[in-house]
């Protein structure tokens, strides 16, 4: 791909992997729930706020963020991941738009998303890196919520 290096395509994988594994894990387990609920603003919170905390808790300069996520998408769910992902947050973008309001189930998304992305590479075995599958699954969520 032109333009495209490969200067932060392993830390792109590691994310891509934890991706795949929650995602591929919940279809698996219950392929209806989880295309249902794939098509939420929680979902594309998660992603987005994954992704990006992921990529810093790796080192990963944040506006790497843009060059890599449909990188990623595409390694996880080829043709799928980034067409969900990219509607939804357009769907989103439309809703806060309209109505100024930020969408609290985007934002639950992305607090979740970011928990476990920061937790992507600590060694603490009891922090959470599988919320979304949790999600997914409409199983209780594991992550600290942030303190207004």
């Amino acid at each position: 791909m032109f333009g495209f290096g490969k200067k932060y395509k392993e830390q792109a994988d590691k994310i891509g992997f934890a991706l795949h594994e929650q995602i591929l894990g919940a279809l698996q387990e219950n392929e209806k729930l989880a295309g249902v609920k794939m098509q939420s603003p929680f979902f594309v919170g998660y992603i987005s706020y994954f992704v990006s905390t992921g990529f810093i808790a790796q080192g990963v300069p944040s506006e790497q963020l843009d060059k890599y996520l449909k990188y990623i998408c595409d390694g996880v769910l080829p043709g799928r991941l980034w067409e969900i992902y990219s509607s939804q947050l357009k769907a989103v973008e439309q809703v806060q738009v309209l109505g100024g309001e930020p969408l609290e189930d985007f934002e639950k998304g992305g607090d979740v998303g970011m928990w476990d992305g920061f937790n992507l590479i600590t060694w603490d075995e009891s922090a959470s890196r599988a919320n979304l599958k949790s999600y997914l699954l409409g199983q209780e969520l594991d992550y600290l919520e942030p303190k207004v």
